[in-house]
């Protein structure tokens, strides 16, 4: 399933042809093959970690694929037209840790979205307001926050080596199990 996945998100995004401009003037033989390198080596590490995360995950294909896509819209500066960071090849890769480390149907039942500070959000929520959210960023900083009720409420931080998987994931079902 990743492999045409992997293709599909190729195809539609161009993310295995940057397609840059070889025929300005001004571009050397030497900056096209750091762009070359660039795209290869982009490619491999999209290609390691999509097998790397199809061996450790069995809910989390469609996380995996909207990660990606987020990877592909967020990667340049000013993405959002507002000045915002661009998502890392860091940040993706400390994403997809969470994602294998949370592998449940509850944690891929999350939404994902780009911040301006070129962090990832995963956020839940249940349609009576409860709501959490985890924010990854390059180096594994997760910033965490939650909102059940007027009287339960929580945030924190941690790193994503030392975090308490079991308190994160009873935060994600207090989240989404309010339906």
């Amino acid at each position: 399933m990743f492999a045409a996945t992997l293709d599909g998100l190729r195809s539609t995004s161009g993310i295995s042809n940057f397609n840059f401009p070889w025929t300005i003037s001004g571009v050397s033989k030497q900056a096209q093959d750091v762009c070359n390198n660039l795209e290869d080596w982009t490619n491999e590490l999209i290609c390691s970690s999509v097998t790397r995360v199809s061996e450790n995950t069995d809910f989390n294909d469609q996380l995996v694929d909207e990660l990606f896509t987020l990877f592909v819209h967020c990667r340049k500066s000013n993405w959002d037209g507002f000045d915002a960071r661009p998502v890392s090849e860091s940040t993706v890769a400390k994403s997809l840790e969470l994602i294998i480390a949370l592998n449940s149907e509850e944690a891929a039942a999350c939404e994902l979205t780009a911040e301006p500070d070129g962090d990832i959000a995963f956020d839940w929520s249940s349609e009576s307001g409860e709501i959490f959210s985890i924010s990854v960023n390059e180096n594994g900083t997760l910033n965490y926050a939650g909102h059940f009720s007027d009287k339960n409420k929580v945030y924190g931080v941690t790193d994503l080596g030392e975090m308490d998987k079991s308190y994160l994931e009873c935060l994600i079902k207090n989240a989404i199990s309010k339906d």
